[in-house]
């Protein structure tokens, strides 16, 4: 999924949110603590964590 999702856009941005919370990622972070504006790194992707 990672390899072809384009997070530049809305659509593409919006598709990659919605896998993270469907695959129970977001739910594994917060259970680790992370915090608003925290910088996550999945493989070669690289984001700011928001809720």
């Amino acid at each position: 999924m990672m390899g072809y999702t384009n997070i530049d856009t809305e659509k593409g941005f919006a598709f990659f949110q919605r896998y993270l919370r469907e695959k129970g990622i977001i739910d594994a972070l917060e259970e680790n603590n992370i915090k608003e504006g925290d910088t996550v790194q999945i493989y070669d992707m690289v984001f700011d964590y928001y809720r």
